[in-house]
């Protein structure tokens, strides 16, 4: 619930939405915490963290290919 109402208080608030997402991934609710990320990384494109989530949650999908492709977006942030 916290998560939620961090993002409808801000709805700017990047950390805010894969915390949200991390969450849904961990309680099985894969397609809804992928959603959340998308946004996540959409507000904060260059935030490492966020697309190393997101990369997690794609591979529980058995998305692989663009799994990969988070992760070399959160490499390249760190950089």
């Amino acid at each position: 619930a916290a998560f939620r109402q961090s993002v409808t208080i801000n709805p700017d608030f990047a950390p805010g939405y894969r915390a949200l997402g991390e969450m849904l991934v961990y309680q099985g609710k894969v397609d809804e915490g992928l959603k959340q990320l998308h946004t996540a990384a959409r507000l904060a494109p260059n935030d490492p963290r966020i697309h190393e989530s997101l990369a997690k949650a794609l591979e529980a999908k058995g998305l692989h290919v663009e799994a990969k492709e988070e992760m070399r977006k959160a490499q390249e942030a760190v950089r």
